[in-house]
């Protein structure tokens, strides 16, 4: 069930990436993305096994569960961070995409057609 929760998680994670990053901004920060889940990785698993005698079960479910709390309450800032941010790609229609337009930004209103 672990598997599946990562799976899922790092599945969503890219999906928002995609839709609220530009190409050029993916390619100077995935990289970078990725090192930090990797970093994550090994620096929580060693903290683990360094503490897993140190803490009891209930000690480990109250962790966990504040570790959990943290992170939902910080989920929506990404959101609202790339709505004001150079982030995301200007705003444009699926179909004038396909039609090959090119939006570009006004220094004074942002993002214009």
């Amino acid at each position: 069930m672990g598997d599946l929760f990562s799976t899922l998680m790092v599945a969503t994670f890219f999906t928002f990436l995609n839709d609220s990053v530009t190409s050029d901004a993916a390619r100077r920060r995935y990289g970078f993305v990725g090192l930090g889940g990797v970093f994550g990785g090994v620096v929580g698993s060693t903290v683990v096994r360094r503490f897993i005698g140190d803490v009891s079960p209930p000690g480990w479910l109250w962790i966990c569960s504040a570790i959990a709390l943290t992170l939902t309450g910080h989920a929506g800032d990404p959101g609202h961070m790339v709505n004001g941010s150079d982030l995301r790609g200007p705003a444009i229609s699926p179909a004038d995409r396909c039609r090959g337009a090119v939006p570009t930004r006004s220094r004074t209103h942002g993002i214009e057609e």
